[in-house]
């Protein structure tokens, strides 16, 4: 996290946005579907909603007219990397917690 903040940037202010972000899980899970959705869910089969497999980014690569297999599987490569770039990125949103304060126990006995 610590190179991420240096890396990136990072004011005091935006580190404790990411924090406060970071307490609220189920916005963090709904980011995360939006920004990854375009590419896990495109051509998916989903109750309600109308198939068009022609909608996946891997078909529509295999399918580029002159394409050798090859390029073809250079393109899914990168589309694959850049999923998981993607996933790294958002993981390292997760780390971004606020330190938890820690309180000491007396003892009543002593």
């Amino acid at each position: 996290m610590n190179d991420t903040i240096k890396n990136a940037g990072l004011s005091d202010r935006e580190v404790e946005l990411l924090q406060a972000l970071n307490e609220q899980t189920e916005l963090i899970e709904a980011i995360r579907k939006v920004v990854l959705v375009g590419i896990q869910s495109n051509g998916v089969a989903k109750a309600g909603l109308i198939y068009d497999p022609m909608f996946n980014w891997a078909i529509q690569i295999a399918q580029a007219r002159g394409a050798s297999n090859e390029s073809i599987g250079e393109a899914t490569r990168a589309v694959s990397e850049g999923l998981n770039q993607l996933q790294l990125g958002i993981n390292e949103i997760l780390l971004f917690k606020r330190a938890e304060e820690k309180t000491t126990k007396t003892n009543k006995a002593v």
